[in-house]
Parts: structure tokens; C-alpha cells; sequence
């Protein structure tokens, strides 16, 4: 499922005469985390295995308006409370899939000490659990070790490719990583022979 996409074209301009060197001060998402910049309020499924599948809230714990770049440089985990799939995030956007841009990133703003919701581009990282829905509850996690290198390449090739629809590939990619043949993934996954040999080139 591609996110659909708002780009104000005043708002635009704006961050442009607003910056020195018509840029804006943007961070990473994983980063912030990390940092507790911004913090997980809350975070369910909406039924996806892939895509926009995960609705999440975010508070902003600084005094500041912050920026948070859409595409992940690192992976974001989320572990499942319940039985369905753990969840890796490799984008964040408004909750009606909203961004802004200052002409070189893309990013949300969050007001300083606000709730903010939002939906993740995530992947389901356990093939054999059910997909999760609206009463699955997410916390953060630690990215397991093999999924890191095809997640990060994923991530990489969605900043660079940013209209390019690679959600089919980069579930397919993260099953392969965990050692689940194609063949197997065809059974309770649709993709194309284009969306296969993408998925085996962030493997690589």
C-alpha cells in the first residue's frame, strides 16, 4: 500500500524563507528515539502485514518544534504484547499520510510537548503470525541481528527511490533474511517476479 502524500506548496515556500540556506533542521526518527527526543505513546495495528501498518501516537518531549525525517536511517523495532507479528519501521508519517519538504528531505513537525499521530511504514518480521490488528499493542524493541543489513538497505533505497512502490519487496526481502524460501513466502504472500528480484538485491 503506497502512502498518499500532501506536499503543501506554500508551506514549502515558507521553510524556505524561513531557513538561511532554505533548509531546515531535520532528525532521524530512530535517532530521537534513542535519545528520548520523542517518545512511544502508543502504537496498534491496522490489519496490514506491510505498509502502512502500524498508527502510532508520539509525544515530543522537547520545549522545541522538532522535525523527523520520514525515512528512518536505522530501523525501528516494535514488539507485539500479544500473539500476532513483531513489526520493523523503516518510515513515519502524519496519521492521513501527510509530510512536508524543504526541498532536499521530507519530514513531519511535531509542536513542542504535543501528541502527535502518526502512521509507520513497517514490516512484519515473523512469517508464521498473524498479521496484526487494531487490539495489538506495540512496544519498543531491539532489531534482531539478522534483520538489520536488509532493513537499513531497505530504508536506504526508499529515501532514493521515494515514489517508487517497494512495499511487496521489502516484506519478501525481510522473510528471505530469516531464511524462508520464496516458494514458501507465495503461499500466504502475493508478489510479482519484479517484486522478487528487487527483494534479493537489499539482501545483498
Amino acid at each position: 500500500m503506497k502512502i498518499g502524500t500532501k506536499l503543501i506548496t506554500a508551506l514549502i515556500l515558507l521553510l524556505h524563507l524561513n531557513s538561511s540556506e532554505g533548509q531546515s533542521v531535520v532528525n532521524d526518527l530512530s535517532s530521537s528515539v534513542e535519545r528520548r527526543i520523542i517518545v512511544l505513546e502508543s502504537a496498534h495495528g491496522t490489519g496490514a502485514s506491510s505498509g502502512s501498518a502500524i498508527n502510532g501516537i508520539i509525544r515530543n518531549e522537547t520545549d522545541r518544534e522538532i522535525n523527523i525525517d520520514v525515512f528512518a536511517s536505522n530501523p525501528v523495532f516494535l514488539v507485539n504484547r500479544g500473539s500476532g507479528q513483531n513489526m520493523v519501521v523503516t518510515q513515519i508519517y502524519g496519521r492521513d499520510g501527510s509530510y512536508v519538504s524543504d526541498g532536499k528531505r521530507s519530514f513531519i513537525t511535531l509542536r513542542p510537548r504535543e501528541q502527535s499521530q502518526v502512521v509507520f511504514v513497517a514490516y512484519c518480521a515473523d512469517f508464521e503470525k498473524e498479521n496484526p490488528t487494531e487490539s495489538d499493542q506495540f512496544i519498543l524493541g531491539q532489531v534482531p541481528t539478522e534483520l538489520r543489513s536488509v532493513v537499513e538497505s531497505i530504508a536506504a533505497f526508499a529515501r532514493t527511490n521515494p515514489n517508487r512502490d517497494i512495499t511487496a519487496a521489502a516484506q519478501v526481502a525481510i522473510w528471505l533474511a530469516q531464511g524462508i524460501n520464496s516458494q514458501e513466502i507465495a503461499k500466504k504472500f502475493s508478489f510479482s517476479p519484479e517484486d522478487e528480484r528487487l527483494a534479493y538485491t537489499f539482501l545483498r
